[in-house]
């Protein structure tokens, strides 16, 4: 009888490893069943934040963290003063004088064969797209928000420029 427990005790534990770090499908098929939620938030300077993800729709679990790590960063973006703005895509591709950033979560990660990962990038940074993958590592949310940081500090004294 523990013989059977310590078994199934590893089968369960084996299937719920293999649930974490699984990765969506993600070839033409699902990319053209996949949703793509986002919102434009903006902070008491005007400046401006991209939040996008995606959900593939072919892995519930994969879906539901997904959703986690889109609610964290939309609360770490909080923290740092920036809200919800719908008006704030309106004049988007706008010359300004004010930081444009994105953070595109769920991507899939160019040469990772199907693996998803986050493009951080900010208008102006001088520092270019920087990719953090995989999307399901333990210090995903973090290394992204460090990113972030840094393309946004470099955007806001290049702004405008």
């Amino acid at each position: 009888m523990r013989n059977v427990l310590a078994l199934l005790g590893g089968a369960l534990l084996a299937l719920s490893i293999t649930g974490v770090s699984a990765q969506p499908r993600t070839d033409a098929a699902a990319q053209e069943r996949s949703v793509n939620p986002y919102v434009y938030m903006t902070d008491a300077a005007g400046d401006k934040v991209l939040l996008s993800t995606t959900f593939w729709g072919n892995d519930e679990a994969y879906d539901d963290r997904s959703l986690h790590r889109f609610f964290a960063v939309m609360g770490q973006l909080e923290k740092r003063g920036f809200r919800k703005n719908d008006q704030a895509s309106i004049d988007w591709n706008k010359k300004s004088t004010h930081a444009r950033c994105a953070i595109y979560l769920e991507t899939v990660v160019p040469g990772g064969k199907g693996k998803t990962g986050t493009r951080v990038w900010c208008d102006d940074s001088g520092l270019g797209e920087f990719t953090v993958s995989p999307s399901d590592a333990k210090d995903h949310i973090e290394i992204v928000m460090k990113r972030f940081d840094l393309h946004f500090a470099g955007a806001k004294r290049n702004a405008g420029k």
